[in-house]
Parts: structure tokens; C-alpha cells; sequence
């Protein structure tokens, strides 16, 4: 090095003596390795060098020689030594290709963290990747940044990928150049959402006037299912999930369950729910069932006649007429012997009752009180009598009061009289009067008692008694009742016709006789002590 000799830079000079010093070697001149010259040159080291680098450019695949010389810049001549750092001799080349270890497979999370293979001669690394939406994310690692010194490297980018399929790949490089892209390594994003928020209700939201309502409200995309619950003032009556397609949700879901609400104020409300947990329940919202009570079924008012006929002198036959279909038929067998004179029916229970008069020689005898059934078969309840314990052994005529159901006779003789108790069996006397009445019956309201003697019609208002009308000359009225219109009936003795006298119009005529009118219900008899107007209410 020709700026440190023995004349310059002395200090840093050592003169290893070879050859003899100061002697000028031809061999140094003329001989310094020439081509294709293996002698052996001799030289000396002094301990003071430069560090050279020189490079070349390579053909991969073909064989390459290198000859290095060095010559003192004052002479030019090539008498100096190399010294090749060890694996220092080499071709630089660009890197293999890595393989992506990782991710792979289906990831409950976007933030993954990818790994692939070390390279020994790569120095930096190029992660890209690709998400479902076609984002590219790309990102240059070097060696020491993604700790490849194990053999693998890693890093976790904050890239948020979107839900679906998504690739890795990775590039080596160094100074000479990159690698291929490693082959893709695909994966899955699949990150459950949130639980979903609270919906909102539509309806029902008013008064309905049916009892099974249909619910609807706003679909969510995050949810797919959802719980209905439906309360009133007492609590809980119904709940219910229901899956986004059982609830047939578009926009809106709705749903109708099977269950009749009672008639009330109530409210409602519905949870949302998918697969990381149930979310809020949405505001309630109430509703009013107010269902009109179903209308009353059609009834249908049945009414028929029943009276006594009087064969003989004391032979009995209940009888039954029906306007309707223009019938009569004996009721009950003969009762031979009971003189049967008086017939009403119980406003409430519909059971008919008859009394025995003065010429009874069977049954239970003079002034007994009978139920008829059904079938017209009598049973006995017994003797009317006074409150002193006399008995009452000639009753013309009965009528209960429709107003307070109790029962009022006629005792020939004696005059008015009432009962109170059936079971008792006891009569008070109202209206002493020593004149025969043939029968009597009450209006509809139970206000006013009508009463029939031989030939007159009169009226009893609870405190006197007036007359209405009088019968045509040579007639005898025995038989009276009340229709359900206030249309009073009677039977004339001899004669087979049932009388009508509409109480709303005037019952008389103007010579003063009632304003009879000859009735359409059929009867075969003519001798009728007593009558019985009896409708049924039925369901057809």
C-alpha cells in the first residue's frame, strides 16, 4: 500500500524482510501471475489490508471464472496478495417461494393472525390478502418483523375482513429479487353478529272485536327469531317463539295464534333473538278485545189451550188444543168421579195445577189441590183450607198471579181467596162475596183480576169490583184464561167454540154485551169448566 512505507506513515509499517530488503526481485517484475502460470508467488503480508467487494453479473446454469489481482497504484504491477473471505465467494439469487401455514378453515373472528414458512435467503416478505367483498389488503414484513428466525413467521395486521370466503398469499424477496406468489391458502370469515336490538310493533294497537288478533311487526335483518307475549290486568296468557320463517317476516312478520282472548284491555310485546343470544324486548303496545256476545239464539213461543171438561156430572177429561196446528186431543185418561172444575198453569215452573169441587166422590176428594204431569196424571197436594183449619170444599176457579206467582181462587160460597204458600195448603179470604163465579184469571202484569159469573165479565183492581160487560142472553160462561197478547178466552157452556175478547180494544158493544169474537182454536168439547192459556219458550 504505497502510503504506508518505511518513509510514510512509519509507525503503521512492518517490514516482514522478504525477499532481502532493498534487493529488487525480476520475479516481482516480470513474473506476477501471469495467466496459466502455476509457480507459486511469494509475498508477504504486513498485517495492513483494504477489504474489497467486487461483484459480477451471473447466468444461472453456467460455469464462471474469477481471477483476482491487486497492484500498487505507484507501479501498477500486480505483486500483491488477495485474501477471500470465507463463504463470502457466492451468487446472489432471489428467494424460493413460501407456503401460507395458516389461516385455513372457518374463523369466528376477523383479525387473523397468518403464519407461513421461513426462507433463508429472503429478507422481506409481502402478505396480501383478499376478502369476500374483493378488498385487497397488502402489507411488506421484514424477516426480523415477522420473527421468521424459527423457522416460521406471523403477523396479525389489523385488517377487519367481512364475513365469507377470503385468501392469504405471500412473496419472498431479497436484493436479487422476489419469488413467486405462494399458492393461495383460502379461508372463511364467519363471524356471528350481535344479538339483534329491539324491534317495533305495528298491531294490534286499538279496540278489536274479535278474540284471535294477528300480530305484526318490523322485520330485523340480524334477528331470526322472535318471542310473543301477550298479558292482561291478571298476568301472562300467552307466549310463544317463532322462527323468521314461521313468522313469514319480509318486512314485516306476522304471526296469528290459536288463542281467544277474554274481552279486556290487554297489551303485547315482542323479543328478538339469533344465534350469539336474545336481544331487547321491543315497547309494549296495547289493545282492547271488545267481542260483542254472540246474538241470542232464535226461540220460538209455543202456546196451547188446556182445559176440563165436565162429562156428566162429575166425570173430568183434561184436554189439550194447538192453534198452530189446528189440533185438540184428550190429555190424561177420564177421571171418573173427581169433579175437576178449576185449571191454571205456574208462571214459572209450566206445571198445570187443578181443584176438585162440591160433587167430588174419587180421588182425594171435595177442595184438593192436584199437579198434573206431563202425561196428564194427577198427584195430590193435599186440601185447601181456611187460616181457622176449615176446609175448602167448592173451588170454581184458580189463577196465579204472573207477577208474584201466587196462586188465587174462587171458593163458591165463600168469595176471593188467596194462597201463599202451596205447601201449607192455607187460603186467605180477599173478597167475601156469597155469588158463584165460574172462573177467573189475571192479566199479564198481574195487576187486574177478570172474573166470569153466569152471564157477566167484571174486573177486580184489588180494591173493588166493577162490571165490564154481560154476556148474550141464555149464555153461561165457565171457562176464562189469559193469552200471552192480554186477549182474554172463554167458554160458553154448550157450545164448542173458544171466545175471544181483546182486553186493548173496548169489551163492549154498544147494547152493553161483550165484544166476544169466536176464536180459530179447535176444540171438541162443550162443557169446559176450566182453561189453561200455557207458551213455551224453545230453541229450534
Amino acid at each position: 500500500i504505497n502510503t504506508v512505507n518505511n518513509q510514510s506513515y512509519a509507525s503503521f509499517f512492518k517490514d516482514n524482510a522478504y525477499p532481502t530488503p532493498g534487493v529488487y526481485s525480476t520475479e516481482y517484475a516480470y513474473q506476477p501471475c501471469h495467466a496459466n502460470n502455476h509457480t507459486p508467488y511469494q509475498t508477504e503480508f504486513d498485517g495492513f489490508t483494504t477489504v474489497l467487494t467486487a461483484t459480477a453479473k451471473v447466468t444461472p446454469g453456467k460455469t464462471h471464472h474469477i481471477k483476482l489481482a491487486i497492484a500498487d497504484r505507484s507501479d501498477y504491477s500486480l505483486d500483491s496478495a488477495v485474501f477471500i473471505q470465507g463463504k463470502s465467494f457466492a451468487a446472489l439469487v432471489p428467494p424460493a417461494a413460501t407456503t401460507v401455514i395458516s389461516p385455513q378453515g372457518t374463523l369466528a373472528h376477523n383479525l387473523p393472525t397468518y403464519t407461513w414458512y421461513a426462507v433463508p435467503t429472503a429478507t422481506t416478505y409481502q402478505l396480501q390478502v383478499q376478502d369476500v367483498t374483493g378488498k385487497l389488503f397488502t402489507q411488506q414484513y421484514t424477516s426480523d418483523e415477522a420473527g421468521c428466525a424459527s423457522g416460521t413467521c406471523s403477523a396479525t395486521p389489523n385488517w377487519p375482513l367481512s364475513n365469507g370466503t377470503a385468501q392469504s398469499s405471500v412473496q419472498t424477496a431479497n436484493s436479487s429479487g422476489a419469488s413467486p406468489w405462494s399458492a393461495p391458502l383460502p379461508f372463511t370469515i364467519a363471524v356471528p353478529p350481535p344479538p339483534p336490538g329491539a324491534t317495533t310493533l305495528l298491531t294490534p294497537a286499538t279496540t278489536l272485536t274479535n278474540n284471535l288478533p294477528t300480530y305484526s311487526w318490523n322485520a330485523l335483518t340480524t334477528a331470526t327469531a322472535y318471542q310473543l307475549q301477550v298479558t292482561d290486568a291478571s298476568g301472562q296468557l300467552f307466549t310463544q317463539w317463532y322462527t323468521t320463517a314461521e313468522a313469514s317476516c319480509t318486512d314485516i312478520c306476522t304471526v296469528t295464534p290459536n288463542l281467544p282472548l277474554p274481552n279486556g284491555a290487554q297489551q303485547w310485546q315482542v323479543q328478538t333473538s339469533n344465534t350469539s343470544g336474545v336481544g331487547t324486548w321491543s315497547q309494549p303496545l296495547a289493545f282492547t278485545i271488545a267481542v260483542p256476545p254472540p246474538p241470542l239464539p232464535p226461540v220460538v213461543t209455543t202456546c196451547k189451550l188446556y182445559g176440563v171438561q165436565d162429562n156428566g156430572l162429575n166425570d173430568s177429561q183434561l184436554f189439550v188444543s194447538d192453534p198452530e196446528s189446528n189440533t185438540t186431543q184428550d190429555f190424561g185418561t177420564l177421571f171418573e168421579g173427581y169433579d175437576l172444575e178449576a185449571l191454571d198453569i205456574h208462571p214459572l215452573t209450566k206445571e198445570l195445577y187443578v181443584a176438585s169441587s162440591r160433587d167430588a166422590q174419587s180421588g182425594a176428594g171435595k177442595g184438593a189441590l192436584y199437579k198434573v204431569s206431563t202425561t196428564g196424571m194427577l198427584s195430590s197436594l193435599g186440601h185447601l183450607h181456611w187460616a181457622d183449619g176449615k176446609p175448602i170444599q167448592d173451588i170454581s176457579g184458580l189463577a196465579f198471579n204472573p207477577n208474584t206467582n201466587l196462586l188465587w181462587g174462587w171458593a163458591e160460597g165463600r168469595g176471593l181467596f188467596r194462597v201463599t204458600d202451596i205447601e201449607e195448603m192455607s187460603a186467605e179470604l180477599r173478597w167475601a162475596n156469597p155469588i158463584n163465579y165460574g172462573d177467573l184469571t189475571w192479566n199479564r202484569a198481574g195487576t187486574y183480576l177478570y172474573l166470569v159469573s153466569d152471564d157477566e165479565l167484571l174486573g177486580y183492581d184489588g180494591e173493588r169490583v166493577m162490571p165490564l160487560c154481560y154476556l148474550p142472553e141464555g149464555n153461561k160462561a165457565e171457562g176464562l184464561t189469559m193469552t200471552d197478547h192480554d186477549t182474554l178466552l172463554m167458554s160458553l157452556h154448550g157450545q164448542k167454540v173458544i171466545y175471544a175478547l181483546d182486553t186493548a180494544q173496548p169489551l163492549t158493544q154498544p147494547d152493553g154485551q161483550c165484544a166476544l169474537i169466536p176464536s180459530t182454536i179447535p176444540t171438541m168439547h162443550d162443557d169446559i169448566e176450566g182453561l189453561a192459556w200455557v207458551c213455551v219458550i224453545v230453541t229450534p
